[in-house]
Formats: structure tokens, sequence, C-alpha cells
């Protein structure tokens, strides 16, 4: 699926505000789907809040989840489930990261050589990056710094 860079940051943008959840591409919060993610990743559902969101549901989604949500979900294919290593994997332009040459819609990776451990999408202005940094925050507007590679 072939996505213009101005509909694929449009869509992110739209998710600013939606909750982070482990293992989730774009699914309302539910206790369904809590106790499908729990049971699948116990480690990663130790906070207390659910109850919270899950009565105001939104959108959930991982780091990796909400680069690939617009043409995973909802119909899911296996072969798509790529996490941010697998994600990077994937990526055609690859190197250390130069503000200068990074355009809206780039992602941007933390981790080392080997492993990536997150990903977000550089949006332009003013170097934001947008990213669902972990359930503590949701999906966040961030300044490009330094732990981005």
């Amino acid at each position: 699926m072939i996505i213009k860079v101005s509909e694929f940051l449009d869509f992110i943008n739209k998710q600013v505000g939606c909750y982070y959840w482990f293992g989730t591409i774009g699914q309302k919060a539910s206790w369904a789907l809590y106790e499908d993610r729990k049971k699948a990743y116990p480690s990663q559902y130790k906070a207390t809040d659910y109850k919270e969101q899950i009565a105001n549901p939104k959108p959930c989604f991982d780091c990796a989840g909400l680069v690939k949500s617009m043409w995973v979900y909802p119909k899911y294919n296996a072969a798509d489930d790529l996490g941010a290593t697998g994600l990077y994997g994937k990526c055609t332009i690859k190197g250390v990261l130069d503000p200068k040459t990074l355009k809206p819609g780039m992602l941007v990776f933390k981790g080392n050589d080997k492993t990536k451990t997150h990903v977000g999408i550089y949006a332009g202005d003013n170097n934001q990056i947008i990213e669902a940094k972990g359930h503590a925050y949701g999906v966040i507007i961030s300044t490009l710094n330094d732990s981005w590679k």
C-alpha cells in the first residue's frame, strides 16, 4: 500500500493525545483489549489507570503500532507486525541522524546498531517528533534531541 506523506502525517497528527498500550495498533481502549494485551505482555501492564482510560476510550498504540497503524489496523496481517527493529530494517534511507536532511514523515529511532528500542515520526515544525512515548505519556509531540539516532 502506498500512502502519501501528507496523508500519513495528517493521520499521525490526529493520534496525538491517544493512549499508549504495549502491543496495540490503534484499537480503542476496552476491557477485552486490556485483558488480551495483559495476557500477552503481563510485564507491560502494571499501571493503575487502565480503568479510567477504558471509561474514556480512545485509540491505543505502542511506538511501532503508531507508525504502522494506518496500513495494518483494522485488517491485521502478521507479516506487517513489525517492532521498531523490524521497521528500521524496512527503511530504505539509513544513517546517522542529521536534522538538516530530515524530511517530514521520516522515521527516527532510538537504540543501538543491532536493536532499535523506539520509533517516532519526524513532523518538521521546529524539529518535532510525534511518538507513542509510553503509558504515562501516550501519543505526544516531542522535540528531536540527541537520544534519537
